[in-house]
Parts: C-alpha cells; sequence; structure tokens
C-alpha cells in the first residue's frame, strides 16, 4: 500500500500558497512497550519533492508519517533521533503537532475514515483548507487548485470535479 502525503507553506508570500516544505528524519527509533517498532530510520525530503512510502503490512508506513505529522498513537514513544519540517526545532514529541499545525498534512490509509465517496474532491479539499484558514469558498478553491497543480495532477481544475 502506498501512501502520499503532502506539505505545504501556509505562510507563503507568493499567491500559491502550496509550497512543499522539506523534511528530515534522522536516525529515529519508535517503541512501544519496550518492542522497537521503527529502529534507525532516516530519510530526507527536499523542497518540492514527492514521496511514495511503500511496503508490506506492518513495515511502519503509518507510522512513520504519523511521527512527520507529531500523531503517534497512544504508548508509541520515541527513544531517540530526530524529525525536523522546514526550519522547525526538530522535535520527535507531541509538540510537533502544535509545531506543524496547518503545515503538513496527509490521507491516512484507511480509505472509508478518510475520503468520502460521495463528496467531491474539490469539496474535500476546500473543507480542509478552511478548517486550516480563515478563507471564503472561492479562495479555498483556489488553493485547492494550486495544490493539486503542485503535485502534478493533470488539469487540476477538471480534477475538483471528480469523485
Amino acid at each position: 500500500m502506498a501512501i502520499a502525503g503532502f506539505l505545504r507553506d501556509a505562510e507563503a508570500s507568493s499567491s500559491r500558497a502550496a509550497i512543499a516544505l522539506p523534511v528530515r528524519m534522522r536516525d529515529v527509533v519508535y517503541e512501544i512497550a519496550g518492542k522497537r517498532l521503527i529502529d534507525g530510520l532516516s530519510l530526507s525530503l527536499r523542497a518540492r519533492s514527492r514521496c511514495v512510502v511503500m511496503g508490506p503490512n506492518g513495515s511502519g508506513k503509518s507510522l512513520t508519517l504519523r511521527a512527520v505529522l507529531g500523531l503517534l498513537p497512544n504508548g508509541v514513544v520515541a527513544t531517540s533521533g530526530r524529525i525536523h519540517v522546514a526550519g522547525d526545532t526538530g522535535t520527535t514529541d507531541a509538540t510537533a503537532q502544535t509545531v506543524r499545525h496547518g503545515r503538513v498534512g496527509m490521507v491516512f490509509q484507511e480509505p472509508m475514515t478518510a475520503l468520502n465517496p460521495s463528496m467531491r474532491i474539490g469539496t474535500f479539499l476546500e473543507k480542509t483548507i478552511r478548517m486550516h484558514q480563515p478563507l471564503g469558498r472561492s479562495e479555498a478553491r483556489r488553493q485547492a487548485e494550486a495544490l493539486l497543480g503542485d503535485l502534478g495532477v493533470p488539469d487540476p481544475k477538471q480534477k475538483l470535479q471528480a469523485w
């Protein structure tokens, strides 16, 4: 199963607010009850790059991306390593969620809870954008289109209308 995430800078000064941010994970180790779940993971992504995380069930794909978001499950602790997103302090604990709020996003792999098949892609993206920024519907729609374009989605305006 592949998981794709996008990173954006909400404070961007350009009219296109969907600017990817650099991510660096260095020697990250996560454990639960003394059992290692991720052991010494290092990863570096340049700004405006794309990454697909692939692997068998239970290999740590979701946990890795949740760590970037600061959304580790209860009981999972970082025992070493650092995660840096853009210019943040490289925290691996719960403060990451506050530091990165509104700057990092992910579509979780549980499709029945992450995506609503009765909602158009544009509506889904607009609602998500408006949750994090005080924007009107038309500006959120423009940002949604820009996000799809920045991710390399062909004909983003048409894709906003898709289910």
